[in-house]
């Protein structure tokens, strides 16, 4: 989630397998960065290249993956080089990363919970699925629940919080993020 802007650069600034966020509002948009301009994403099969859905929803089964013109995916969007998670996980060599997500052009499963654009991103770069917007979700509705359960006894159930919180906050504020906007024209 783009919280923080970064410094600002260009889109030749960019290097092959950065992750590339759209941020549309309410959620946003992963890519990776290719060269020449050109991203590799996961959509849904209810949402147009832009992030405009097409008034489906689709929270799980059929996506595909494509590559794109940067210009193209941003639209009205914001758009972040966003590598946060450089600091926790160590990323895959360039050539892999684009390798990776070249590989998997075409019809793709998509879950909005548990594997969409964002764990698409970041498995490419990292190897690992993570979604730092569903981990926030799941933070913020599920927590709850688990402190009813422990009132209750129902520790069983749920041994402990969906992910913990200062992982989330250090990504979204913390001030020495790599994190930078990309200006598209």
């Amino acid at each position: 989630m783009a919280f923080l802007l970064g410094t600002e650069i260009s889109i030749s600034d960019l290097e092959e397998g950065d992750l590339i966020e759209f941020y549309r509002t309410i959620y946003c948009h992963w890519a990776v960065y290719i060269g020449d301009g050109n991203v590799i994403h996961l959509l849904s099969n209810a949402d147009d290249i832009t992030g405009k859905s097409n008034n489906k929803a689709n929270i799980g089964g059929e996506g595909y993956v494509r590559i794109d013109d940067i210009r193209t995916v941003a639209g009205d969007s914001k758009t972040y080089r966003h590598n946060d998670l450089d600091k926790q996980l160590k990323h895959l060599d360039k050539t892999d990363i684009v390798m990776r997500a070249r590989m998997k052009v075409g019809s793709h499963r998509y879950n909005l919970l548990s594997y969409n654009c964002e764990h698409f991103a970041t498995e490419c770069r990292y190897g690992e699925a993570r979604s730092l917007q569903v981990e926030w979700l799941l933070y913020r509705f599920a927590r709850p629940v688990y402190r009813e359960m422990q009132q209750n006894g129902l520790l069983g159930i749920l041994t402990s919080p969906a992910i913990p919180v200062w992982q989330i906050y250090y990504t979204m504020f913390d001030n020495s993020c790599n994190r930078a906007l990309v200006k598209l024209n």
